[in-house]
């Protein structure tokens, strides 16, 4: 039994929505969510590995700029022991 809704073109005439139709257009929505779906997972996994990229990143760039910090206060600590000297 086919139905008879009814849904307008975009000309704004009436055309007949049977139980074909529908079932078709419910197969291509199903299959849009789930592409959307696993994109979307994609993504999500994406943006975690780039935050742990990101993360281990930030620890390298603190602990070599702690390294310089301490180098140049080692400088430091020679070039006044040197002043001292002449």
């Amino acid at each position: 039994m086919e139905s008879t809704k009814r849904h307008e073109n975009k000309k704004g005439r009436q055309l007949p929505r049977t139980d074909f139709i529908l079932q078709n257009e419910n197969t291509a929505l199903r299959n849009r969510v789930k592409y959307l779906n696993e994109t979307l997972d994609t993504a999500y996994v994406e943006c975690q590995s780039l935050k742990l990229h990101i993360t281990k990143l930030q620890l390298s760039y603190n602990s070599s700029v702690d390294d310089f910090i301490k180098q140049i206060k080692q400088l430091q600590k020679e070039n006044a022991e040197l002043k001292k000297q002449c």
